[in-house]
């Protein structure tokens, strides 16, 4: 695993991260009075004033997680790092964007070339097109566009929603039809609580020359999560 960073360069770390709170704070619009003078809403108040002074800090909390636990750019073997996802909802979405944020990776979306419509994800109708396309072990759905080139990467997540209790066939696309041979391969799902293990199994089976890592399922990250799972993956450089 990769070391934390140095005590000296954790405190520069905070001290920056709290000066730059105390800036936001004092320039914050929502905590001004009309003659200018810092003053923070009266705690009564249940009012938008008091949903954006939460908000406010929470962000503030964020960046400063973001400022101690974090900071550089996630590498695998000095190579970058790729995430690949697919989301037909949005959910998954958010959980792939946050990551590579977090670490500062390139992103992929993986599109079909027939995007889905709510009909089509109507799990209740087995006539619908998920549901014909998950109870067939062979469908591969088409993906729009270029697959992305992933020898430039070290490493790859791969995320998904689960479907039927196993990642969406048209996942089984992209790891099947990318050259994926010695890339370490990050699998992660997002689900209200059906397991994670058969999903990833199918996908190992489908890409079997890439060196997979157990992963995980995820919903709403929080920054310092995120850099606590990429140093257990010992993705994140030490400083």
């Amino acid at each position: 695993m990769m070391p934390l960073r140095s005590t000296a360069s954790t405190e520069t770390a905070a001290i920056a991260a709290l000066t730059r709170i105390l800036s936001l704070w004092q320039n914050s619009p929502i905590l001004r009075t009309a003659k200018g003078k810092c003053q923070a809403p009266p705690i009564h108040r249940k009012s938008e004033d008091d949903m954006n002074r939460r908000t406010f800090l929470i962000s503030a909390g964020m960046l400063a997680a973001s400022a101690i636990l974090g900071g550089g750019k996630a590498h695998a073997e000095g190579k970058r790092i790729l995430v690949a996802f697919f989301s037909a909802t949005g959910t998954t979405r958010h959980v792939a964007e946050a990551i590579a944020a977090e670490l500062k990776c390139d992103l992929y979306e993986i599109k079909p070339e027939k995007p889905y419509t709510s009909d089509d994800l109507d799990w209740h109708d087995k006539m619908s097109r998920s549901s014909i396309e998950m109870n067939d072990e062979k469908s591969r759905p088409k993906i729009a566009g270029a697959l992305p080139d992933l020898k430039k990467y070290g490493a790859v997540f791969i995320g998904y929603p689960i479907w039927w209790g196993i990642a969406p066939r048209i996942v089984q696309t992209f790891v099947e039809s990318c050259d994926m041979g010695g890339i370490t391969a990050i699998p992660f799902c997002t689900s209200g609580g059906s397991p994670f293990d058969k999903s990833a199994d199918l996908l190992w089976a489908g890409a079997p020359t890439a060196k997979w890592v157990a992963g995980r399922r995820i919903n709403m990250p929080s920054p310092a999560e995120i850099v606590a799972w990429a140093k257990e993956l010992k993705l994140y450089p030490a400083e």
